[in-house]
């Protein structure tokens, strides 16, 4: 399959994160293999469509043009047409799962706790028991629109850990480095989960403020653009009124100077109009809506400690990542924070390290 549109424009900046949300929804891996380089181990049902099972694709003319083995994704080229075609087949919603059949606990797995979460003020913990379970992940993509001087669309994924209520903004960082199943080859009891309808309506809320944080930011971006205009548009103004202001003075009837001051207020009241609509024009007008949702699976290990400090004994479970190899944060029984330093409270709960 060959891409070799080397006249056509460089920029492709709103191509690429189309391909790679389609790319990632078909299950294909991807990894960043260089500057502006993808190195994409395609899915099966892309891999029939471009008669390729690994690609290294490129959205820059100059690194195409510097790297031979490289395919340029552009507008037109046989990648993107494939891609699109694959695209057209989902519906609003896609479940994909681990593609291991068995996740099994490391065996320097209480070293890696030790390492990764401090316990203060107690012993060191032990274990007391360890299970696998699978976990749920609801990933929500918001289509957002915005509208200002230039019209601007984001795709804002959020995703929904549905063990424990919480987003996960690193979870497509390891995630992507596994090429998902359609179906799950392993076999483990289900953890305990908010519903979908709990998870949707978290990922709404945040998905508002992250889109008021992009609407911002695309506010600041035309600020330079807007004093400029609004700099014409009062210079314009200055440069009318004193033309006028020195024909009043110069008027010798007071027919022509009510007319010329009538002309005066007229330029005034029309600068504040055109002042005001050229704001209005870069104000950000944004519409969110959700364009598809997609439930990803895969197991987690679940270590139950055992904690002592004196007499009291705490037993936290701490969840253990088999895709990216991490123990994960604890969370905070006071205020609800992830941390990795936490102690105990005479209340009998583990607490922020740093205090709360």
């Amino acid at each position: 399959m060959s891409d070799r549109h080397l006249d056509r424009p460089t920029a492709h900046g709103d191509i690429k994160p189309f391909v790679r949300d389609c790319l990632r929804r078909s299950g294909a891996v991807v990894e960043e293999s260089g500057y502006e380089l993808w190195e994409v181990l395609l899915s099966d049902d892309l891999s029939r469509r471009c008669r390729e099972e690994h690609l290294c694709l490129t959205f820059d003319a100059e690194v195409a043009r510097e790297s031979p083995d490289a395919l340029f994704v552009t507008y037109g080229s046989p990648f993107l047409d494939a891609v699109v075609e694959q695209a057209k087949v989902y519906g609003d919603y896609t479940q994909l799962y681990w593609p291991g059949t068995s996740a099994q606990p490391p065996q320097n797995l209480l070293k890696k706790i030790h390492d990764q979460i401090q316990f203060q003020r107690c012993r060191p913990p032990s274990v007391e028991m360890v299970w696998t379970a699978e976990h749920r992940f609801y990933a929500f993509f918001f289509l957002c629109t915005f509208h200002s001087f230039e019209k601007t669309e984001v795709l804002l994924p959020v995703v929904i850990d549905g063990y424990r209520g919480e987003r996960r903004e690193d979870f497509f960082q390891w995630w992507d480095t596994v090429l998902p199943a359609e179906t799950p080859a392993y076999n483990y009891t289900p953890a305990p989960a908010m519903s979908p309808e709990a998870a949707y309506l978290a990922a709404c809320s945040i998905a508002e403020q992250d889109a008021q944080e992009q609407a911002q930011a695309i506010y600041n971006r035309s600020a330079a653009f807007r004093r400029r205009e609004l700099g014409k548009i009062a210079a314009y103004y200055v440069e009318t009124e004193a033309a006028l202001q020195k024909k009043l003075e110069a008027a010798d009837t007071a027919e022509k100077r009510a007319r010329l001051t009538a002309q005066i207020d007229a330029t005034r009241a029309d600068r504040e109009r055109r002042l005001l609509d050229a704001q209005d024009r870069y104000r950000v007008k944004g519409d969110v809506r959700l364009d598809h949702v997609m439930t990803l699976a895969m197991p987690r290990i679940h270590v139950k400690l055992n904690l002592q400090l004196g007499k009291q004994v705490f037993q936290p479970v701490v969840l253990y990542n088999p895709i990216n190899g991490q123990v994960e944060p604890l969370r905070c029984e006071r205020c609800g924070k992830t941390v990795t330093a936490v102690l105990p409270d005479r209340e009998g709960k583990l607490i922020c390290g740093q205090g709360c």
